[in-house]
């Protein structure tokens, strides 16, 4: 990834009058953000980090955005973005690396359909998320 305006760093403002109180509190706590999972097992950490680092390429230049700290910490605190497709479970449920397995799912699971987990899955898909029936829980 290049570098789109080098030699520009934007932490180098904070001083000036570019950036009020509100800018700094949320960039002090941006970068003082616990690096470490609080709500992601230790199994669970590293698929995060390179899922966030398969997603969103970062220049090596520079320190990496802490993205897998920044997922991590709104489902430790359990924020969500302020709505919810009713359809899908709640924040912390469908981001849990160790939900519901297909096998032990209500509706669609491999051993009621004899399907395979992939097979599984599409039907929950296709079933659950377009109507008011959820196979979500066990």
């Amino acid at each position: 990834m290049s570098e789109r305006y080098p030699g520009y760093d934007v932490l180098a403002k904070r001083d000036t009058p570019s950036w009020n109180e509100q800018t700094r509190r949320v960039i002090d706590q941006r970068l003082a953000m616990p690096r470490e999972p609080r709500f992601c097992t230790a199994a669970e950490w590293p698929t995060l980090e390179a899922i966030c680092a398969r997603i969103v390429s970062q220049p090596a230049t520079r320190p990496p955005v802490p993205l897998a700290a920044m997922v991590d910490a709104k489902l430790f605190a359990d924020r969500g973005d302020g709505y919810r497709d009713a359809r899908l479970p709640p924040l912390r449920a469908s981001h849990s690396m160790q939900s519901t397995p297909p096998s032990r799912m209500r509706c669609c699971g491999p051993r009621r359909t004899g399907a395979s987990p992939m097979q599984a899955g599409a039907a929950c898909r296709a079933r659950c998320f377009s109507s008011s029936t959820s196979c979500l829980t066990s």
